[in-house]
């Protein structure tokens, strides 16, 4: 899916801009690409918790997993690239963000967690176990 759309100017019989169709067309346009996105990641989303289903608990790589849901998604050489892209900005925006400086995180709730470094990868929230510790 492109991230632009394309809109030709509809004028009105003496040359001038028609501005309400051509914003209209614009409306109609953009709610298509909206739906459609939309839908693309519901798609997405249904792939990669299918995949962590499959995978129970583990921490899958994250080149793993977005190649696992291309797959999925019948990716071609066509349109792996853009659907690689999409893959990607689903788990980022899905997973839990940066640790701030007074010691909170963005999405302390999110659906994913992405463990860094050695034995790292992306991890489904709700299959990780959750440890107390008590004094």
């Amino acid at each position: 899916m492109s991230n632009s759309i394309t809109v030709q100017v509809s004028t009105n019989s003496n040359g001038t801009i028609n501005q309400e169709q051509t914003e209209a067309t614009f409306r109609a346009l953009l709610s298509d690409y909206t739906a459609g996105a939309e839908t693309q990641n519901s798609v997405i989303e249904e792939h990669v918790n299918a995949i962590f289903d499959e995978n129970l608990g583990d921490v899958i790589k994250m080149p793993s997993l977005v190649h696992a849901v291309c797959t999925r998604m019948n990716a071609v050489i066509q349109n792996y690239q853009a659907i690689n892209d999409r893959v990607l900005a689903y788990v980022r925006s899905n997973s839990q963000g940066k640790k701030n400086e007074d010691g909170t995180v963005e999405r302390p709730t999110s659906t994913l967690i992405v463990i860094k470094g050695a034995g790292g990868g992306v991890a489904r929230r709700s299959d990780r176990s959750v440890v107390v510790i008590s004094e």
